[in-house]
């Protein structure tokens, strides 16, 4: 298999997930600048956090608590426990 990278079809989970608290989205990380950082609640970011969720996400159906990135930029909330080929880190240098 020939590795070809992100394309239009991919999602890739990008470490935010509402598994503490229903809808109540943080970054999910054992150390650095944003770990365990809220970014949204209550519908809507919060007051200084960039969020990216596209129209009618998140939707919680059926147990959706990761946080995935579609190739548009746009996120949607997702089964934790699917398969996904991506994911992206951020890290402090």
């Amino acid at each position: 298999y020939s590795h070809h990278g992100f394309t239009s079809s991919d999602a890739a989970w990008i470490g935010g997930a509402d598994l503490e608290i229903e809808g109540q989205f943080q970054w999910i990380a054992d150390s650095g600048s944003l770990a365990g950082d809220v970014f949204y609640k209550n519908g809507g970011p919060v007051h200084g956090q960039y969020s990216n969720f596209r129209a009618g996400e998140p939707n919680n159906n059926g147990e959706e608590d990761c946080v995935t990135m579609y190739s548009s930029g746009q996120w949607n909330d997702d089964n934790c426990y699917k398969r996904r080929q991506f994911f992206f880190v951020e890290y402090d240098v």
